[in-house]
């Protein structure tokens, strides 16, 4: 099908449209999405590919081929930028600095808030070599989920669990030697 024929068919009935939109070109946005974000964000790549018809549907009344260049340049563009987005917002919590607040429902609230000591907290989490230190503060600082940890450092899910609990030992070790009860 032709980019005018889908066009002429998203005017028509928005639903029919969308669905030629994802036969058409689903597979191409999956691929952008997949090479900028890795191959084992699966995932994440069919979000972005769903964000990508979402964003052209929400810019489709102000969409103009001629200006836009053809339907499937401009698809492209948007899904590569919502991958790129995508890959930021999961890797922006590294940016965190360790004067941290650990969020509700974290695992390890309940056992630190009482008498957190945060410089004790802060050099026990920077002593932890890498790239536990990153999972620790993705998982824990962040609130990232495991999955995303694994997906975004090319990781298996396994493995970042394994870290986690190990390093979670570890902490708690060196927290109850500087006088931190837990």
């Amino acid at each position: 099908m032709e980019d005018r024929q889908i066009i002429k068919l998203l005017k028509k009935s928005p639903d029919d449209g969308l669905s030629a939109v994802l036969t058409q070109y689903g597979g191409l946005l999956k691929a952008i999405a997949v090479r900028i974000l890795g191959p084992d964000c699966q995932s994440d790549a069919e979000e972005c590919v769903a964000d990508t018809l979402v964003s052209f549907w929400k810019a489709f009344s102000s969409f103009d081929g001629e200006k836009s260049g053809s339907l499937k340049a401009y698809l492209c563009r948007v899904a590569r930028n919502t991958a790129i987005n995508r890959k930021r917002k999961l890797s922006r919590c590294l940016d965190i600095t360790l004067e941290w607040e650990l969020e509700d429902g974290l695992d390890m609230e309940d056992t630190v808030l009482g008498s957190l000591d945060r410089q004790a907290v802060t050099e026990a989490v920077d002593s932890l070599p890498e790239p536990d230190r990153t999972i620790f503060i993705r998982r824990y600082y962040c609130g990232q989920p495991v999955k995303a940890i694994a997906c975004e450092m090319g990781l298996s899910v396994k493995t970042v669990e394994n870290s986690l609990h190990r390093k979670k030992s570890r902490l708690r070790s060196k927290l109850m030697e500087r006088g931190i009860l837990l």
